[in-house]
């Protein structure tokens, strides 16, 4: 899509044994869009889908602005046990496309270990 760039997030404190998921776009074009958005996590090589609200099918930004989901829409609570390497994947399409279908990007990693500490993978 031209004029619009996006970038999964990956947020997890040290210690509080979650992480959330999100994604930020932007506009750099000089006119309203809209468009539709999904976000899935990865934790350990394995995928799962974030629970409504994605995919949202009509987030309307306008021009020069940016839009981000909120991180508390989609969490990963508990997480304990053994070492786990966490992110986000992401895609953005225009309104009424499927953004599983469009490009997809993955956030930075972040790895979680078994005393808590949540460290961000270079």
């Amino acid at each position: 899509m031209t004029g619009v760039s996006f970038q999964p997030c990956t947020y997890a404190k040290s210690f509080s044994g979650n992480a959330q998921f999100g994604i930020t776009v932007w506009n750099t074009s000089s006119r309203q869009v809209a468009v539709a958005v999904w976000v899935e996590y990865w934790m350990t090589k394995r995928r799962y889908d974030c629970s409504s609200p994605f995919p949202q099918d009509h987030v309307v930004i306008g021009p020069g602005e940016t839009w981000s989901s909120p991180l508390g829409n989609c969490v990963l609570p508990d997480i304990k046990g053994e070492t786990h390497r966490v992110q986000s994947r992401a895609g953005v399409s225009e309104e009424g496309g499927n953004p599983r279908n469009s490009r997809l990007e993955f956030s930075r990693g972040v790895d979680i270990y078994p005393d808590g500490r949540a460290v961000p993978v270079p």
